[in-house]
């Protein structure tokens, strides 16, 4: 037994040429997203809103941001990728400027978000 282990083991061959036996995975990105999809719309600054309504805004933009893009095709979709961007971008101000933001209403929809496959 221990024989034809040894006879499959060839010393000589190159790792160069057993790499390129491995296939090369696809990266699958166009299937997150149909091509009939709302293009996303700029929602207010939420520094401008009402403290009242800050929380609904906060959990629409969170909302907003669950959308996926296919970044293989890096010309479409282009101002949703922008207020998207934008819109990841004043979560994080926000989050980091503001206590308390992160309350119970608001877990389920930051778990949505950044749990979406």
């Amino acid at each position: 037994m221990s024989a034809r282990v040894v006879d499959r083991i060839d010393p000589f061959t190159s790792k160069a040429t057993i790499k390129s036996k491995k296939q090369k995975r696809s990266q699958g990105s166009s299937h997150y997203r149909t091509k009939n999809a709302p293009e996303l719309q700029a929602l207010p600054q939420l520094k401008d809103t009402v403290p009242a309504e800050q929380q609904e805004l906060f959990i629409k933009k969170l909302q907003q941001c669950c959308v996926v893009f296919d970044f293989m095709d890096p010309v479409s979709d282009l101002k949703s990728k922008e207020v998207k961007r934008a819109c990841l971008n004043e979560l994080v101000d926000y989050i980091t400027a503001t206590r308390g933001v992160l309350a119970e209403p608001v877990y389920p929809e930051v778990v949505r978000m950044v749990c979406i496959l």
